[in-house]
C-alpha cells in the first residue's frame, strides 16, 4: 500500500487532480481539509484544543475566517500552534485510514491532500512519495476568486497564497504536475505518476537536480558508453542510463548490465517502451539534457538524424519540445569500439571482447 501527500497552493488545482487519482478503482482519496472541518464540527477533543487555543472565536463561522487569516497565518508563532493543534488529530486519521485500506485489502494506494501536509513533518513522513501540483501564482489567484467571489478580501488571499507556497515549505517532492495546462495533458500526468508509484521503476525525478539522459540499447555496454557517462557526470547531478529495445537491431542474447560497475550518479532504467515516452512520463523537462555518445564524424551525422527524428516524434506524439541534446565524445583511444564490433569479435577472441565490455 502507498501513501501518497498531495500538496500545492490554494488554488493550484490539487481538488482536480485528487478527482483524477480517484477515478482509478484502486485508490483512495481522502481531503484533510474537509476532515478537519468535519472535526470542528463534531469532535470534542479537536473543537476543545482550538478554544484553548484561540479561544470561542476559532468556532464561530462569522468570525474564524477572520480570526485566522486576519491574525494566526499571518504570525509565524500562532501559525505553528494552530499546526500543533491540528497535527495529532490529522495523524491518527490517516494512520487509521491507512489500517483501513489495508484490511481491506482492494486498494494499492492511498492519497491524502490537504493544507496542513504543507507544513507537518510528521504528517508527511508517513507519506511514501509527495506530489506536488503546481501553477503560476496569478492562476491560483483567479481561480480562487472566482470559486470564492467575495470570500476573501485581497490581504487575505495574499496570505493564503503565502502559507500555500509549497515551493517554500515543502521538501523531498517526488512528482510535480503543472495544472495551468490542457486537461487531458493533466490527465495523462496522473495516470504516469501512477504507473510510476505502483511499479517503482527506480528513479524519482529531483526537480533541482540536472539529469542527463542517455537512451541506447547498451547491447553490451562498453568503454566508450562509460566515457560519456563518466564526462556527463561532470556537467550533470544525474545520469539515467536508459536502456531500451532497439527494434533495427537483434535483440537475442541480451548481455545483462551490472549496476555496481556503473559510476555513482548513473541510474539504469531497463524501458521496454519508445524513448519518447519515457521523456513524456517525466514530471519536469526543464532541468533535463538528453545526451548521444559519439566516436566520430559519421557517428555525429547518424546521431544528428537520430535527433531529428526523435524531436518529431516526441512533438508529433505528445505535443512537447525535445529538451535540449547534447553531443558528447568517447575518449580517443575507445574510439574503434562498438557493441556491435564487439559481438563480432566475442567468437572468436571471448577475452578480449569482455576486456572492452563494463560486466
Amino acid at each position: 500500500m502507498k501513501v501518497v501527500a498531495l500538496v500545492g497552493r490554494i488554488g493550484s488545482g490539487k481538488s482536480t487532480v485528487r478527482q483524477m487519482f480517484d477515478s482509478d478503482s484502486r485508490i483512495i482519496t481522502l481531503d484533510l481539509d474537509k476532515y478537519c472541518n468535519h472535526m470542528r464540527l463534531n469532535n470534542p477533543a479537536y473543537k476543545q484544543a482550538l478554544v484553548d487555543t484561540f479561544g470561542p472565536d476559532s468556532l464561530d463561522p462569522n468570525k474564524s475566517i477572520s480570526l485566522f487569516l486576519d491574525k494566526v497565518f499571518l504570525d509565524q508563532t500562532e501559525y505553528r500552534r494552530l499546526i500543533d493543534v491540528i497535527e495529532p488529530f490529522l495523524y491518527s486519521y490517516m494512520l487509521s485510514q491507512f489500517d483501513l485500506s489495508v484490511q481491506d485489502g482492494s486498494s494499492d494506494m492511498i492519497v491524502f491532500e490537504g493544507a496542513a501536509l504543507i507544513h507537518s513533518k510528521q504528517l508527511l513522513d508517513i507519506c511514501d512519495e509527495i506530489v506536488a501540483v503546481r501553477a503560476p501564482e496569478s492562476v491560483c489567484r483567479n481561480r480562487v476568486i472566482r470559486r470564492n467571489e467575495s470570500r476573501y478580501t485581497n490581504s487575505q488571499l495574499d496570505v493564503l497564497l503565502m502559507r500555500t507556497n509549497i515551493d517554500v515549505c515543502v521538501r523531498d517532492i517526488t512528482h510535480i504536475i503543472d495544472s495551468h495546462v490542457p486537461i487531458t495533458h493533466m490527465k495523462r500526468s496522473v495516470e504516469h505518476i501512477i504507473q510510476r508509484i505502483r511499479h517503482n521503476d527506480g528513479f524519482k525525478q529531483d526537480p533541482t537536480h540536472k539529469i542527463a539522459i542517455y537512451q541506447g540499447s547498451f547491447n553490451p555496454l562498453h568503454l566508450g558508453h562509460l566515457d560519456v557517462i563518466n564526462d556527463a557526470l561532470r556537467t550533470f547531478d544525474e545520469v539515467v542510463l536508459l536502456r531500451c529495445r532497439n527494434a533495427m537491431k537483434t535483440q537475442d542474447d541480451r548481455f545483462e548490465i551490472n549496476k555496481s560497475m556503473l559510476p555513482i550518479g548513473c541510474t539504469l532504467i531497463e524501458w521496454d517502451k519508445s524513448f519518447v515516452s519515457f521523456l513524456d512520463q517525466l514530471d519536469n523537462l526543464k532541468n533535463v539534457t538528453v545526451i548521444r555518445g559519439i566516436r566520430n564524424g559519421v557517428d555525429l551525422q547518424y546521431e544528428n538524424d537520430y535527433v531529428t527524428h526523435i524531436t518529431a516524434m516526441f512533438f508529433a506524439t505528445f505535443h512537447k519540445t525535445l529538451p535540449p541534446v547534447l553531443y558528447v565524445p568517447c575518449r580517443q583511444e575507445h574510439q574503434h569500439i562498438s557493441s556491435s564490433g564487439i559481438k563480432a569479435i566475442l567468437p572468436f577472441d571471448e577475452l578480449y571482447a569482455r576486456g572492452l565490455m563494463v560486466i
